[in-house]
């Protein structure tokens, strides 16, 4: 998430130059650029830190007390040491791209996605639901009536989403095809699955993530983004594939 992020955010600082200026790559402007986007991500990562800490102990203890419970131990790292610092530096990146800050609802939408995301992936990875009741909580029309503390925390976020986010109809597609790659990863566990495949699997996975990561701030994708940003990701998903395997 980090490197795909340095990715992105190279793009946006290249995007404000004239690169007809630029005859040959000048090696010291390149280290100049980098020395920027870590200079960047440390001052981030430390307000964010700081930020986030509050922000989440507040929003989950509501759900804690309706449930009488917490989230795991395990889950609340990954929540608070990765997803929610990673997904509000994909999306200050992207708004970067495009000249501008984030809202403090897109700063809100996007620590939430943080807890959103992780969440949906132990459904699957643990399978605690099935494929079946994994759409139903996130795609269904009808009321869903949450059974667990990480569903209902789940469904909260969604129904926020769908009332804040610029486009809730692009934001539930793209979701769906995100959900549907996640579903068909199951078989990257199979020995006999052609090579064609397992490639096309994992860049669907991380390509749609990229995407749906776009449909929280308050930015129109055009076709040429949404491409980047697929084979950004899907290439990201890859590489991590490998090293997972």
């Amino acid at each position: 998430m980090f490197l795909i992020a340095t990715v992105l955010m190279s793009m946006g600082i290249y995007s404000k130059r004239e690169f007809k200026n630029i005859p040959k790559p000048n090696k010291y402007l390149i280290l100049l650029d980098l020395i920027k986007v870590m200079r960047f991500y440390f001052l981030f990562l430390k307000t964010q830190n700081n930020f986030n800490d509050k922000f989440i102990d507040s929003y989950l203890n509501v759900f804690y007390e309706k449930h009488g419970k917490t989230l795991k131990e395990s889950t609340l790292f990954k929540i608070k040491k990765y997803y929610c610092l990673g997904s509000p530096l994909i999306s200050l990146t992207y708004k970067k791209i495009y000249g501008r800050a984030l809202t403090p609802i897109e700063v809100e939408i996007a620590i939430l996605m943080g807890i959103f995301v992780p969440l949906v992936d132990d459904f699957t990875d643990d399978q605690s639901l099935d494929s079946e009741s994994i759409d139903r909580l996130l795609f269904s029309t009808s009321d869903y009536e949450p059974k667990t503390l990480e569903e209902d925390i789940v469904l909260s976020i969604k129904r926020f989403f769908l009332e804040n986010v610029k486009s809730a109809d692009g934001f539930l597609a793209t979701l769906k095809k995100v959900i549907d790659a996640q579903h068909r990863s199951i078989r990257q566990t199979d020995f006999d699955v052609p090579r064609d495949e397992l490639l096309q699997i994992a860049l669907a996975k991380g390509g749609w993530s990229m995407v749906l990561w776009h449909y929280i701030i308050d930015e129109d994708p055009t076709p040429q983004i949404i491409q980047t940003l697929y084979l950004v990701g899907g290439i990201g998903q890859i590489c991590n594939d490998i090293f997972d395997v």
